[in-house]
C-alpha cells in the first residue's frame, strides 16, 4: 500500500515528531509512505530521509485551490491508493484534489482550532479565520473518506455529533518510548535548586509569555528555582527579549533542540505546560512516563491527555500568574508528587505501536472501500 502524507515540513511539532516515530512501524506493515511538504527544511529533514525515498514540494499559497491544482499534478503523475492530509482544518484543497483524481482521501484533525494567522489578534483575524476554517471544512466533510480525530476534544469541536456520523475515527497519537533519549548532557542539574521544565515549539500556542510571568511569580518564595525551555521557533527572539526585560535571564536556562529530552525529563521537579491550543499534548505523556508531575492548562485535549489523579493539576486560562504560582509550589513542596506511579501507568498505554495499528487498519480498510462514509 503506497500511502502519499501531507505535513508542513520537516519541523519538530507534534505532527512531525509522531509521523516519524510511525514510519518504521508502517514499514513493517507494508505501508510506504511518501510525502507532500510546503517546504524541503527543517531539524527533522535526515531523519526522515532515512526512511523515505520520495518528496514532493508544494507552494505554500493560502489558496485552496491552488492546493488542489498542485496536490492533482502529483497525483496524476504518480500511484498512490491512498493521500493523507495532516493539515486538518486547511485540508479542503487536498481532498477536492484526491477526490478529483478518484483516490481514497483521509484527514487528520489535530487540533480544537485552526492555527492560521494565530499570531494575529482582533476581530478582523477572527472573521479571516472563521471563513478560511469554514470553507475548508465544508470541502472536507463532502469529500474525505474518513476524517481521523487525534482526541476526541478535537473531534468534538468539528463536529458535534461526530460519534454517531461513520466518517470520523479517534486515533489517539502514540509515542515511541523507546526512542526518547536520556542520554548525558553539558547542563548539569543543581541538587540547590528546583527545576521546572518545558518543552515545545517557540510559538504563539505554546503561551510562553504566560509561562514567564507564572515563573516570575514562583521565585517570589522559591528563588531557587530554574526554568528550562527546549524548543524552538519563530518566536524565540521575542522570548528572549522578555526574559531579558523581566529580569529572568540568570533563572531561564534556554537549551534549544534537545535530542536527549529524557534527561531533562528525569532530572527536573516540574512540567509546566500552560498552552492555548494543543490537538492533544504528546509532551504531557512524556512527562506522566517518566513519573514527572505535571501542571498545564486545562484545555479539553489536556484532559484527554493528563491522567485523572493529577486533573486537579489543570488550570482555566483565566487563572493569574500568581495563582498558578501557587499551585506550582504546592506541588514542588509535595514529597509524593501525586499521583505520578499511576500516570506513568496511564501514560503506558500510549504506544506507537498501537496507532501504527490503528492508521493502518483505516488504510486498509479504505482502500478496500470498508472504511468509508462514500
Amino acid at each position: 500500500m503506497r500511502v502519499l502524507t501531507i505535513i508542513n515540513g520537516f519541523d519538530t511539532g507534534g505532527i512531525e515528531k509522531t509521523l516519524l516515530g510511525c514510519l518504521p512501524g508502517f514499514k513493517a506493515e507494508g505501508v510506504v509512505v511518501d510525502l507532500c511538504c510546503y517546504k524541503d527544511a527543517g531539524p527533522l529533514r535526515a531523519e526522515y530521509l532515512e526512511h523515505i525515498s520520495t518528496v514532493h514540494i508544494i507552494k505554500k499559497t493560502g489558496s485552496m485551490i491552488a492546493d488542489a491544482v498542485q496536490l492533482s499534478r502529483i497525483l496524476r503523475k504518480n500511484s498512490y491508493d491512498l493521500v493523507h492530509s495532516r493539515f486538518g482544518y486547511s485540508s479542503g484543497g487536498f481532498a477536492l484534489a484526491a477526490r478529483m483524481q478518484g483516490i481514497p482521501v483521509a484527514v487528520s484533525i489535530h487540533s480544537s482550532s485552526t492555527s492560521l494567522f494565530s499570531h494575529n489578534t482582533g476581530i478582523f483575524w477572527d472573521i479571516i479565520r472563521k471563513l478560511h476554517s469554514s470553507l475548508h471544512i465544508w470541502f472536507t466533510k463532502r469529500l474525505a473518506d474518513v476524517v481521523i480525530g487525534h482526541s476526541k476534544a478535537n473531534l468534538c469541536v468539528y463536529d458535534s455529533q461526530w460519534e454517531k456520523k461513520k466518517l470520523y475515527r479517534l486515533v489517539y497519537n502514540g509515542v515511541d518510548f523507546g526512542k526518547i533519549n536520556c542520554g548525558p548532557d553539558d547542563f548539569i542539574f543543581d541538587k540547590a535548586y528546583n527545576h521546572i521544565l518545558h518543552t515545545g515549539s517557540m510559538r504563539y500556542q505554546k503561551n510562553h509569555m504566560y509561562l514567564l510571568e507564572v515563573f516570575k511569580n514562583i521565585l517570589k518564595t522559591r528563588p531557587q528555582t530554574k526554568l528550562i525551555l527546549l524548543g524552538d521557533g519563530p518566536l524565540r527572539g521575542e522570548i528572549e527579549q522578555a526574559i531579558e526585560k523581566k529580569g529572568l535571564r540568570d533563572k531561564v536556562i534556554l537549551r534549544g533542540l534537545k535530542g536527549n529530552v529524557g534527561y531533562y525529563y528525569k532530572n527536573s521537579d516540574l512540567f509546566l505546560f500552560p498552552s492555548l491550543m494543543e490537538g492533544f499534548g504528546n509532551v504531557l505523556i512524556e512527562a506522566q512516563y517518566f513519573s514527572l508531575p505535571v501542571l498545564a492548562s486545562g484545555i479539553a485535549p489536556h484532559r484527554e491527555a493528563v491522567h485523572t489523579g493529577q486533573h486537579d493539576h489543570l488550570f482555566d486560562l483565566s487563572t493569574s500568574p500568581e495563582e498558578v504560582a501557587v499551585m506550582a509550589n504546592a506541588i514542588m513542596d509535595d514529597p509524593d508528587k501525586g499521583y505520578v506511579k499511576e500516570a506513568k501507568e496511564f501514560a503506558d498505554g500510549f504506544s506507537i505501536g498501537e496507532m501504527v495499528i490503528n492508521l493502518k487498519n483505516i488504510y486498509r480498510g479504505m482502500v478496500d472501500g470498508k472504511e468509508t462514509d462514500r
